[in-house]
């Protein structure tokens, strides 16, 4: 199911919406009585064995979460309603299996966390690949924290997803906050994570998992403390000359070792949505880009770009040079934008307007500098 993964690198890329919703159907038809999504599909005639005998599952959380995740990004992308109704049947069926699996025959807290069976977790993270790899080594560490996160991130757009197509999402979002206590009271311990790892922090993170406000911070500082630039990181790769990304960050090792997984490996290099997200600043509000931000976060990764991207209500234009921050916005689109200078901004552009210190404009082009 790296589907989930790779879908927000191909919709910034090309008009994928119908190749991904055809891919969805594939998905819904290989979908097993009990509701469970299984592994990858279409599936091979020998997938249904095989995988049994490999792992004793044909599904696994994170995975089989796509069915909820996939036609949510395409939704917010393209904004239209259908591929949520066309799915939505399928989305609550593999949400009562992930119930039913993780609450097996337990009680209490203990019934939200999906620990009942085999997940591929934070799968072939760096660390564990270095010596003697084994993929397993890492699912098998993280498999339980990983997996509740989605129950959670996933009951939560479902929740989401039947309030939007005016259906009741209440007890969704009942269950999200039960799960999400149970996380916390499983999983955090001192102010760490038990799987203390740095996919698991952004998971936590990212997810929201954590109910205590002031566990946010420490889970955050915790991550920061994991990030190297030594091997086995992203930084590694590139500081010994990759030019694509390598499914183990280790691929390479220091002692000049080189392993026997992919060299060029999209899941794990699909990282341009964040890139136009936090660098570009192109952030949507309202299906479609219909209402967007725009608000680069992240200064100095590059120092000139340009981005185009062709979205469902028009183009938009977006480019950094020299240090003057220029973007366009296609007719019957706003944005809301957040300039150094506030004032200087204000009396460039007298048809802009401000509320809570948030400036919104219509149509046009603009420019100011980056402080």
């Amino acid at each position: 199911m790296f589907e989930k993964v790779t879908q927000t690198y191909a919709v910034a890329h090309r008009n994928t919406e119908n190749f991904i919703r055809r891919w969805l159907k594939n998905v819904r038809i290989d979908q097993l009585k009990d509701g469970e999504i299984i592994d990858y599909s279409p599936a091979p005639e020998d997938f249904y064995q095989r995988t049994l005998d490999f792992k004793g599952t044909l599904s696994s959380a994170g995975w089989g979460d796509a069915i909820i995740m996939v036609p949510w990004t395409l939704y917010q992308r393209y904004g239209h309603k259908e591929v949520l109704l066309e799915n939505y049947d399928a989305m609550v069926k593999w949400h009562n299996y992930s119930v039913k699996s993780a609450a097996a025959t337990k009680s209490g807290n203990n019934q939200y966390i999906w620990d009942t069976t085999f997940h591929y977790g934070d799968l072939m993270f760096p660390s564990m690949m270095i010596g003697n790899p084994d993929p397993m080594k890492s699912a098998k560490a993280t498999k339980d924290l990983v997996a509740t996160a989605f129950l959670a991130h996933s009951s939560e757009l479902l929740a989401k997803i039947s309030n939007l197509l005016g259906k009741d999402g209440n007890q969704y979002i009942e269950y999200v906050n039960k799960v999400k206590i149970a996380f916390t009271n499983k999983f955090v311990k001192a102010g760490k994570l038990t799987s203390d790892y740095q996919g698991c922090y952004v998971l936590a993170l990212a997810f929201d998992m954590v109910e205590e406000h002031n566990l946010k911070p420490q889970l955050l500082a915790r991550l920061v403390e994991l990030i190297r630039d030594k091997c086995p990181s992203w930084l590694y790769e590139v500081d010994h000359g990759a030019t694509t990304i390598w499914e183990s960050w280790a691929g390479i090792q220091p002692d000049g070792k080189v392993g026997t997984f992919s060299f060029n490996h999209y899941a794990t290099g699909c990282v341009i949505d964040w890139f136009i997200r936090n660098v570009v600043g192109l952030n949507v509000i309202k299906p479609g880009y219909k209402e967007l931000t725009i608000n680069p976060k992240f200064k100095g990764i590059v120092n000139d770009f340009q981005m185009k991207y062709l979205s469902a209500n028009g183009l938009f234009t977006i480019q950094l040079k020299d240090g003057v921050y220029k973007f366009s916005i296609p007719k019957g689109c706003k944005a809301t934008i957040y300039p150094p200078d506030t004032d200087k901004f204000l009396k460039k552009y007298l048809h802009a307007s401000i509320k809570n210190t948030r400036i919104t404009v219509n149509s046009d082009t603009y420019q100011f500098l980056i402080a």
